[in-house]
């Protein structure tokens, strides 16, 4: 139990008995039973639910609903909206750059 040989177990036992007195000890224990008791309930509780999360297969795909890429049932999907090919339009192709720093002209060909 915890790792603890008879021995260690006698040994925390008369040590919580000089510490805690005879008068506290009982409850102490009741305490500690219950804690422990609360913390099997907790983890097998966690243990079933993880269990039945693995346990259960997936749904089938053909029960799973139909994707509708398209509601309007038209090609409307694949084609851009207007606004967005308009503002394509307005936008000059091959426009110059902000401007950007010329380079400085090599000044050691000139001496």
């Amino acid at each position: 139990m915890f790792g603890l040989s008879a021995s260690e177990l006698i040994m925390v036992l008369v040590l919580a008995l000089i510490v805690l007195g005879p008068q506290k000890l009982p409850e102490v224990g009741r305490q500690l039973a219950r804690f422990l008791g609360d913390l099997r309930r907790v983890s097998d509780d966690m243990r079933r639910q993880f269990d039945e999360a693995t346990r259960e297969p997936p749904p089938p795909v053909a029960s799973l609903p139909k994707a509708n890429p398209d509601p309007k049932g038209d090609d409307a999907a694949h084609v851009a909206p207007p606004r967005l090919e308009a503002a394509g339009d307005s936008v000059a192709v091959g426009a110059p750059s902000p401007a950007s720093p010329q380079p400085e002209a090599d000044k050691t060909h000139g001496e």
